[in-house]
């Protein structure tokens, strides 16, 4: 699955739901963008566990399938789902959107890099996750200002470069 969908947060009327079906869609709405025709339950569970690393309780997976098919973000046909056109084409301008994001970003703070584009989107992406894996409780309580610890997170990433060459095979881009 491209990773750049599996960042995107999708804002869907599910809202009334549990966090776990909400969780569940968010993660089958994406396994169902990656697909070019619609998947059968099987199929969607086994890239569930694939995607969160873990077993999800069918019932659950069902639960939250039918919250889609009911708010009409997915259609079931022959026991296959495959998002609906219309919703495909605003998590289409979500993906433009967020890989635009993205490239500015790389084009502001790192155009000068030895890296190609493919390889820093990549480990941009990874560290992105690794930060936000680790920091991300501290890193929101320093936005909404309940913290009172002055934390420099470029330190990690600092940290981190010296594994670039190990995990990329290649010269890190500048990060001072």
């Amino acid at each position: 699955m491209d990773k750049l969908i599996t960042t995107i947060y999708i804002k869907q009327d599910i809202a009334n739901q549990s966090l776990m079906v909400n969780a569940i869609s968010q993660a089958i709405v994406k396994i169902l963008y990656s697909a070019d025709e619609g998947i059968d339950f099987r199929a969607i569970r086994a890239n569930l566990r694939k995607l969160v690393g873990s077993q999800i309780d069918d019932t659950r997976i069902d639960e939250a399938l039918n919250e889609l098919v009911k708010n009409s973000y997915v259609r079931k046909s022959n026991g296959n789902y495959k998002i609906r056109d219309s919703y495909r084409g605003r998590l289409k301008s979500l993906y433009d959107q967020r890989s635009q994001r993205l490239n500015s970003v790389l084009e502001e703070y790192f155009s000068d890099s030895d890296l190609d584009k493919e390889t820093l989107q990549s480990w941009f992406e990874d560290m992105n996750t690794k930060f936000f894996s680790e920091y991300s409780r501290n890193w929101i309580e320093d936005v909404i200002g309940r913290s009172d610890k002055n934390r420099k997170y470029i330190n990690t990433f600092k940290i981190r470069k010296r594994t670039i060459n190990r995990d990329y095979k290649t010269t890190p881009p500048a990060l001072d």
